[in-house]
């Protein structure tokens, strides 16, 4: 069950909106923090203390090699054996776009897979930590199950929601909504596509002995499975290895500045410069394979959000996630 002031906030994140707010934040660095990203936790649940301690966090800090990608490359694949037909419905979700239209097949499938294994999964965490319960904000949490559940959940709600005709429904069902919500909360994050899910969790390498960059990454999984939207989404990734060695470089910089050390702050800051350049010339790729035309008609539709939307005038319910009925985001 999520707080229905959860709930309500979740109408205001788009992948839009939190593609601007991609920066980390480490505790004990003021100039990491940002309340948009993963590893912030800024949500009420958060506030209120009731989000578990999560172990094995591929977000648990930003890494000099890494930046704000996870440490470690994503996992594949949820290890809990009742999340299978989950599993196998989101590599399904291009085929079922395809043959959907207006028949509702698309909708109908994801309506009708079992029970999402919320307890299972979450509960991974507090069995290898040695700790009881399981996803019952007083347990461990294993991040990476968590965040790949997460992953599944959204892509398949976001599918539900605006990959089929006639236009999106105004309610989402308890079999999808009920798990997300559960998972959202226990990372402390929104039940809604967010670029950590979009891009920065989504995604392997074709060789993992060589860097995370175009020509050796492509993606976990996609909506259309188009070249373009493949592509618009890779750029994002290289561009985020990219940035690892200006990030690592501006807390340099920092340091020096503190200890008007002048020739390590501009040693530091010229590293930032060239960092900046490799991001620009990354995103200057992004026409190479991505129409404007397909991305605007095509691409981004399926990461919309619920906010000011007017397809969703009244906001989105989601079925079954508070103890007294249904609850509806807000419009505005």
């Amino acid at each position: 069950m999520i707080p229905q002031s959860i709930a309500l906030r979740t109408s205001s994140w788009s992948y839009k909106q939190h593609k601007c707010c991609v920066a980390q934040r480490l505790a004990a660095n003021p100039i990491w923090r940002n309340p948009s990203h993963p590893r912030s936790r800024t949500l009420a649940s958060v506030q209120h203390g009731s989000v578990p301690h999560i172990v094995n966090d591929p977000f648990g800090a930003p890494t000099k090699d890494r930046g704000f990608l996870p440490s470690r490359d994503p996992i594949r694949r949820l290890s809990a054996p009742d999340a299978g037909a989950w599993e196998d419905a989101l590599h399904e979700v291009p085929k079922l776009i395809v043959a959907g239209g207006a028949s509702g097949v698309l909708r109908h499938t994801l309506a009708a897979l079992p029970p999402f294994p919320v307890h299972e999964v979450l509960g991974r965490g507090a069995r290898s930590s040695g700790s009881s319960g399981a996803g019952d904000g007083s347990s461990a949490v294993d991040g990476e199950q968590a965040w790949r559940a997460y992953l599944l959940l959204s892509f398949i709600a976001h599918a539900y929601m605006w990959c089929e005709s006639p236009g999106p429904p105004q309610s989402l069902p308890p079999v999808l909504a009920v798990p997300w919500a559960a998972v959202s909360r226990a990372l402390g994050m929104p039940p809604v596509l967010v670029y950590a899910t979009y891009n920065l969790y989504n995604w392997r390498r074709l060789d993992a002995s060589k860097p995370i960059e175009l020509g050796n990454i492509v993606c976990l999984h996609n909506f259309a499975a188009s070249t373009d939207e493949e592509w618009f989404r890779l750029v994002h990734i290289e561009v985020e290895a990219r940035a690892a060695a200006g990030l690592a470089a501006a807390e340099a910089a920092r340091a020096a500045a503190a200890r008007r050390d002048a020739g390590a702050g501009a040693e530091a800051l010229h590293t930032v410069a060239r960092s900046l350049q490799g991001m620009q010339a990354t995103l200057a790729r992004m026409g190479e394979k991505c129409d404007p035309y397909v991305y605007y008609q095509r691409v981004r539709q399926p990461m919309s959000g619920w906010r000011n939307n007017p397809a969703l005038p009244h906001g989105l319910v989601y079925e079954g996630v508070t103890a007294t009925g249904p609850t509806r985001t807000a419009p505005n």
